[in-house]
């Protein structure tokens, strides 16, 4: 395979709940490292990113070549390698067309299913139930699977029957500051001994069992030793702690909640403790852990499938629900300086294998292989099929010129491929040209069965259903108006036709400047084609201007397509024996010549004066 196209679903990594997590640290980490993939074959990259969510910033948006704002591809010149980046977070839908594309290698990150081991907790009602059984059932149809960890691996063919051999496992990396970690440039946050509760804002992290633990233990409040717990809790949450923890014999002065801390300082915090507790209840993977580990710190940690892959020892492992065992194992390692040596000597190589580096080069060897192992398939248009085209847009009986005019093009172009035609209002029957006639859905933007999506935009509300996909989901599209003023200022709001005119012009623009445009278009100065321009792929208008226009302000290419006449004239126009008994009516002499044009479009042209304009000449009246 000489070249293909990698594309990464990037949503992750503008949600502000993921993007500075496991899930957006390992993304970044794989885009990053794509470099390692243009060892073997040719490679450009995009990034699918969502309006919807906040714009992605500036340190990912320089991670790939190119981003669009939906999942519509359009033509393949290559090889496509789709990424899911994080399966489980966001709408399926919106990866709809990619996901159904037998064409495309579909490969995805699969972290965990902790919402199905807690259902009460993270699927609380039906509708909740409903979407991640969706999702699972999306995540099912990808070709091939990489779980951060065994147990997630395990999972993955328990709940979906994913064959071994299409799974390959990868790991959670560390941040670069752990790897930078070494005992002379440490920075000391506490002066006292302590131990590290690793925990965090959610009840499975399950901070109470040290808490409980460490108040219980003579040793450890005898001695001194604090006990600090990690995780950004709000004030109500930690007066919650506190009470339990003296509640069960506690010394207050010893709990210390540091809140928010950068990387630098936690790898100095996990230095300095004796040892670190991990206690929480289910884990896809356990970057604690690991961190831990890389810092030099003793870890201890709850008897879960995620920790007891990472630890490997029983002896270092409680149950999460026994503050008393917990309580035993840090009491041992307090008052024993060489056997927290050993146990550091023992995960001080464990800890290796979860290199950024050594992931995300593993994980591109990976894909190399299987990049280079699959066969490129030819499209449908290629093995000698008719393409398959649904097309969007309003249909007779609406009263709209471009329904009369979509009709027509149906019937010429279904001369050279089937035609689905998808309306608002279903025709009767199914239009002259068309293979089949049916309501508009999402079905069309979702489904890999149609070769192209093309949607038909124009300056009414006959369009809005046709614009509201093309803005989700992309596509073809048709733009029959130089201009969508009234659109958006009738349909959408002034607040968004100001939003598209500024963008456009570059300037403020006030919704009073929208209203006079709305009263009088001659002072129309914005297209509000600039959405479209970046929805479509590719975006056909039928003026030599607008395409220039398109090009100069949004700097993307539209296709002239010219206008066709399409209404069927009832007689002849060119039959002279009609043309001479027309001059007749009119009392036209035969060599004289009359030409009107009449342009009735808004209140502005003043049709009253054009039509008195017309009786006049006709009356002979017009000087």
């Amino acid at each position: 395979m000489d070249n293909c196209e990698i594309v990464f679903d990037l949503r992750c990594l503008q949600d502000p709940s993921y993007k500075d997590r496991g899930v957006g640290k390992l993304s970044a980490n794989l885009v990053r490292a794509v470099g390692h993939l243009r060892e073997r074959v040719g490679v450009s990259t995009l990034g699918l990113v969502d309006p919807a969510l906040p714009p992605l910033e500036d340190r990912f948006l320089h991670l790939v070549d190119r981003v669009r704002s939906n999942a519509y591809l359009g033509a393949k010149g290559c090889s496509t390698v789709f990424f899911e980046l994080s399966p489980m977070t966001h709408d399926p839908f919106f990866l709809g067309r990619i996901v159904n594309d037998p064409d495309i290698l579909k490969l995805a990150i699969v972290y965990d299913f902790i919402p199905l081991m807690k259902p009460e907790r993270y699927l609380p009602t039906a509708s909740n139930r409903l979407d991640y059984h969706t999702q699972l059932i999306w995540l099912s149809r990808y070709d091939h699977f990489f779980p951060i960890s065994q147990h997630t691996s395990d999972e993955l063919q328990r709940l979906l029957g994913v064959d071994p051999l299409r799974i390959t496992k990868t790991g959670a990396p560390i941040d670069s500051a752990f790897e930078r970690a070494d005992a002379s440039g440490r920075r000391d946050r506490f002066s006292e001994r302590y131990v590290l509760a690793c925990g965090g804002a959610e009840p499975r992290k399950n901070v109470e069992c040290p808490i409980v633990a460490h108040a219980g233990s003579a040793v450890m409040q005898d001695a001194g030793i604090r006990l600090v717990v990690t995780g950004n809790y709000p004030p109500v949450w930690q007066a919650i702690l506190r009470d339990l923890y003296t509640g069960n014999g506690g010394r207050p002065e010893l709990l210390v909640f540091p809140g928010f801390v950068d990387e630098d300082e936690l790898v100095s915090i996990y230095r300095g403790a004796l040892c670190t507790i991990v206690a929480t209840h289910m884990e896809g993977f356990s970057i604690p852990v690991v961190e831990a580990m890389a810092a030099g710190s003793p870890v201890v940690a709850s008897a879960i499938p995620a920790h007891k892959e990472l630890i490997g020892r029983d002896d270092l492992m409680f149950s999460p629900d026994s503050a008393e065992e917990l309580r035993k194992k840090l009491e041992a390692i307090a008052v024993d300086p060489a056997g927290r040596t050993e146990i550091v000597q023992d995960q001080s190589t464990r800890w290796q294998r979860f290199r950024a580096d050594k992931i995300a080069g593993e994980f591109w060897s990976t894909v190399g292989d299987l990049v280079t192992r699959r066969q490129p398939k030819p499209t449908g248009i290629l093995r000698g099929a008719r393409p398959q085209i649904a097309f969007l847009s309003p249909m007779p009986p609406d009263r709209s010129g471009v329904a009369d005019y979509s009709a027509a093009t149906i019937r010429e172009l279904g001369k050279l491929a089937d035609v689905h035609v998808f309306s608002k209002h279903a025709p009767a029957t199914t239009p002259d040209g068309a293979a089949s006639a049916q309501q508009i859905t999402t079905l069309p933007c979702l489904s890999s069965g149609f070769d192209r999506v093309i949607g038909v935009v124009g300056n009414s509300h006959f369009h809005l259903e046709v614009f509201q996909l093309l803005e989700r989901y992309g596509g073809a599209c048709i733009e029959h108006d130089n201009r969508l003023l009234g659109f958006y200022g009738s349909l959408l709001g002034s607040a968004r036709a100001c939003a598209v005119a500024e963008r456009e012009l570059g300037r403020s623009v006030t919704e009073e400047e929208v209203g006079s445009w709305l009263q009088d278009e001659s002072r129309l100065r914005a297209t509000f084609l600039g959405e479209i321009a970046e929805w479509a792929s590719p975006m056909f208008v039928h003026s030599r201007v607008t395409a220039r226009i398109v090009q100069e302000r949004f700097s993307k290419t539209a296709i002239y397509l010219p206008f066709s006449i399409y209404r069927q004239w009832e007689t002849d126009p060119t039959d002279r024996r009609l043309k001479s008994a027309a001059r007749l009516r009119l009392g036209i002499a035969k060599r004289n010549l009359r030409s009107y044009r009449l342009v009735l479009s808004t209140p502005t042209r003043r049709p009253k004066s054009a039509f008195g304009l017309l009786t006049s000449c006709e009356a002979g009246t017009f000087r």
